[in-house]
């Protein structure tokens, strides 16, 4: 999770960066959150926490929970903390925080069993990122950052679709199509050939890296689909790429049955997962 750096640009590349490959070298990937979702040169970001603050309080969790820990930045991995952002466990319906100065929101959570939270602060793109807990906090960055994207940044995509952006009756649906490296700290390099289909959403496009009515399956250098619906909805997302079964990505989606996610969508809200083919 996302992640959880979830958040940051809609149309990024990796859900970290773009640039020509040798500049990847030099530059740090960014998820999109918590997904999801910087760049190089200008934008270049500076090294984000490696996990969990030293000074996060200690939770008391329930024996059958694990404690969970955020920090919410500007953007990518190394933006910023963000104070003033309120994230909530809504799936299932749990706590509320307001982040303090240091970005930090803390949850328990029950192990080994699928979890959503949302994140809103003013400027930014209302986030919801679905999770997957197992017996212990992962250590990957991502499953601890959540990256807030401006909306003036995050809109960009959706708006060349003719999707109202920030959303306001509308749920919107980010899905990211990656290579299967569970053990990447941010986001793995995209994977394009993926199509998806939403049963209930009134729209599904593609973005290279605004929408591009040509494509009809993910683009290999963005690896990025989205789905729009109507207002809240649980929905089932299939995803299929010729030859392969494609999944949920790690701990990033909640797994359904072959072939599809289970993603919650919320009106006024962007949930961002992630998916896998092999």
């Amino acid at each position: 999770m996302t992640c959880l750096s979830r958040d940051s640009h809609d149309n990024q590349r990796s859900h970290a960066w773009r640039g020509t490959p040798a500049a990847r070298c030099t530059c740090m990937r960014t998820i999109l959150l918590l997904g999801v979702l910087g760049a190089c040169g200008d934008d270049a970001m500076s090294q984000p926490d490696a996990g969990p603050a030293s000074d996060a309080p200690v939770l008391a969790c329930a024996t059958d929970e694990i404690a969970w820990h955020f920090t919410v930045r500007d953007t990518d991995f190394g933006g910023s903390r963000l104070a003033g952002a309120h994230i909530c466990l809504i799936d299932p319906a749990g706590a509320c925080v307001d982040t303090p100065t240091t970005g930090a929101a803390d949850f328990c959570v029950r192990a080994n069993s699928r979890f959503a939270i949302s994140a809103e602060l003013a400027g930014y793109m209302p986030l919801i990122a679905p999770l997957v807990a197992g017996d212990a906090e992962p250590s990957q960055t991502r499953a601890n950052t959540i990256s807030l994207g401006r909306t003036t940044q995050s809109c960009t995509t959706w708006e060349s679709a003719g999707v109202a952006c920030p959303p306001t009756t509308q749920g919107l649906v980010w899905v990211k199509t990656v290579l299967d490296q569970p053990s990447v700290p941010e986001i793995p390099d995209p994977i394009g050939g993926v199509s998806i289909a939403a049963a209930g959403a009134i729209d599904v496009f593609y973005s290279n890296p605004t929408k591009d009515s040509s494509l009809t399956a993910t683009d290999p250098g963005w690896g990025n689909a989205y789905a729009v619906f109507a207002g809240d909805a649980a929905a089932t997302i299939t995803l299929s790429r010729p030859n392969q079964v494609c999944r949920a990505f790690s701990f990033d989606a909640w797994p359904g049955a072959a072939g599809t996610i289970e993603v919650p969508v919320r009106a006024g809200f962007r949930t961002f997962v992630m998916a896998t083919c092999q």
